[in-house]
């Protein structure tokens, strides 16, 4: 009857989803330090 009761069981259950989630650190974490790269770089081009 409640079809979003059964969305929601079957995400849990599906190892794709719980592949992301557990991938989304590393991939928080690779984006912070090409961001914070990008700072460092263009701190260094101004202050030239």
């Amino acid at each position: 009857m409640h079809s979003t009761v059964f969305m929601i069981e079957d995400m849990e259950n599906d190892p794709e989803l719980e592949r992301q989630y557990k991938s989304a650190p590393l991939v928080i974490g690779m984006g912070a330090a090409v961001l914070a790269a990008g700072v460092v770089l263009l701190i260094l081009h101004i202050m030239k």
